[in-house]
């Protein structure tokens, strides 16, 4: 049998399994045997009967990665998924139990996506063409966008008011594609089913249809939850806010994290089209603004010495992030922001205000302030944009169940993410 995980692909409302073509020839080429089955969008039942068949035609350990409803597809697995190793959303709805999709969008303004959907007389929901070219696939060629169109398969009315049972996603370690630039559904909505499944989060400037503009960006969140389960035995589950679990995420931080310090981390991904050195120098320039540093100073004084020396051994332990990224660990790292233009150098390691070097942890750029327990990873990349990651502070106070901290420590991933999200390139309305 093929060591490699079986991976299958769930596509949403308004689409069918072709949307999936691009991302399919790259898993394959990799070696992964991939399904990517129709679905009737006849109701949700019907849907999770679809996609338990297919479940079961594989055969071995299987990631799920869903679009748009087909999030509530998959979600709606519950803890019934024996050969389910992890799910991938990509910019799809993950409701919690009791929640039902009309319940959620009524909560809003209609979407433009959304805008002229009508409904025939079988009950079934179509988008008209102009909207899916201009809104529901924005980023997506016109005609291109067009032959997306005339394959719609139109979801019954009856899936707005199905109400959704226990979710997959509580027990299953998942990862969440946001599609920055999404108008059918909101960011900060997707934003919001990551956070509290506490799923492994990549930022994407791409429209509601992410794996057919950007078909790169969703294979890598497949690697990486494909090397979540290769890394992942014997890893300590750590309980986090609201008694849900924090997860394990990426291959790395059984290195940096775990068997340092036992702490499982949550960590963000941006992808940005900005170059590096912009990205960089604003980063560095925000890291220190006062209300940041006063953040910082507030979680000294509201932890104890082995809380707060926990979370700086954590800031300085950076080889989680490096194997997460699948970096090399010797790459050319940078200790001054200011050389970031030159040749090979290309990787900056941020503590707080203090690029350092992997190699030497103890130098310090020259009155660029204390250590702090903020981890941030800047890469350039090949095709010219930047890839920023951040580990959480929260999710290493979390062990200590200490409530005080844990709001502070809350507050400061807030404004570092916000920081980040603003030298990314996110526009404000993506970061309401």
């Amino acid at each position: 049998m093929d060591a490699r995980p079986n991976i299958v692909l769930v596509h949403g409302a308004w689409a069918d399994g072709s949307c999936w073509s691009n991302v399919i020839e790259r898993l394959q080429a990799d070696g992964y045997h991939v399904t990517a089955p129709q679905f009737p969008m006849t109701a949700l039942a019907d849907d999770l009967a679809r996609l338990r068949q297919v479940l079961d035609l594989q055969d071995g350990p299987t990631i799920v990665a869903a679009h748009s409803y087909g999030g509530q597809i998959m979600t709606a697995l519950g803890a019934d998924a024996p050969n389910v190793a992890g799910l991938v959303y990509i910019a799809a709805f993950g409701l919690d139990e009791g929640e039902s999709l009309g319940a959620l969008l009524s909560q809003g303004p209609t979407s433009p996506a959304l805008a002229h959907l009508f409904t025939d007389k079988q009950g079934f929901g179509w988008l008209p063409e102009d909207d899916y070219v201009h809104h529901f696939a924005a980023d997506v060629d016109p005609a291109q966008a067009k032959v997306m169109h005339a394959v719609q398969q139109a979801l019954a009315g009856s899936t707005f008011t199905d109400v959704m049972g226990v979710p997959a996603w509580k027990s299953l370690p998942s990862w969440f594609l946001v599609a920055t630039q999404d108008q059918a559904i909101p960011p900060d909505a997707e934003r919001l089913f990551a956070s509290r499944m506490g799923a492994t989060t990549i930022e994407v400037r791409s429209s509601h249809v992410a794996m057919v503009s950007h078909p790169a960006e969703h294979r890598h969140a497949c690697d990486r939850c494909l090397r979540h389960r290769r890394d992942s035995a014997g890893r300590r589950r750590v309980a986090g806010k609201g008694g849900r679990n924090s997860r394990t995420v990426g291959g790395g931080i059984g290195v940096a994290s775990e068997n340092v310090l036992k702490v499982l981390v949550r960590r963000h991904v941006f992808d940005s089209d900005r170059p590096f050195s912009a990205v960089l120098y604003g980063i560095f320039g925000g890291i220190s603004r006062p209300d940041i540093e006063a953040l910082f100073s507030e979680l000294a004084a509201s932890t104890s010495y082995e809380q707060f020396s926990s979370l700086v051994r954590q800031a300085q332990g950076s080889a989680g992030l490096m194997q997460f990224l699948q970096l090399d660990r010797d790459a050319a790292l940078t200790l001054d922001p200011r050389a970031g233009h030159q040749a090979g150098r290309r990787l900056v390691r941020l503590i707080a205000g203090n690029p350092v070097t992997m190699g030497e942890m103890t130098r310090h750029v020259p009155d660029a302030g204390s250590y702090a327990p903020v981890t941030i990873l800047v890469q350039q990349m090949p095709d010219g944009g930047t890839r920023v990651a951040y580990d959480t502070v929260a999710s290493a106070i979390a062990p200590y169940h200490d409530a005080a901290a844990s709001e502070v420590a809350q507050r400061l991933d807030t404004e570092v993410l916000d920081l980040l999200r603003q030298a990314t390139g996110v526009s404000a309305s993506a970061t309401a």
